[in-house]
């Protein structure tokens, strides 16, 4: 391994410190590689942006919860939970856009009123 912070070899092991700073820190990716394997938001694609950027999904989501949790006033929700509620936050607001649009089929902007939870506005064609 090659590093410009680490130079010196260590004398109890012989080996460069960049080893055993290597070994030390290595388990947070471990950590986050477990995460990802039990709530994972990956779909099979053959498409390398797509599986490029479901990887990020899957970091930014941990690392949200991870700050979340460390909130002192934060409510202590379980993964998946704080997961629903992100992914909630997340397309809620792009779904109220959507629903605004007057040239939407009609069971698409009443699936997006019951997603919201929203009252079916009534159009002047179904009268």
């Amino acid at each position: 391994m090659i590093s410009s912070m680490h130079h010196c070899i260590q004398d109890d092991t012989g080996l460069p410190e960049i080893n055993a700073y290597y070994n030390n820190t290595k388990s947070g990716v471990d950590a986050v590689d477990e995460k990802c394997s039990i709530y994972c938001c990956s779909r099979r694609t053959q498409r390398w942006p797509m599986a490029l950027f479901y990887r990020f999904v899957n970091m930014f989501s941990i690392n949200a919860y991870t700050i979340h949790q460390s909130c002192a006033n934060a409510d202590r929700l379980d993964r998946i939970d704080f997961l629903k509620l992100l992914a909630k936050q997340l397309y809620e607001p792009l779904l109220r856009e959507k629903s605004q649009k007057t040239n939407l089929p009609r069971e698409l902007k009443a699936g997006i009123c019951r997603i919201l939870k929203l009252a079916p506005k009534a159009t002047a064609d179904a009268q």
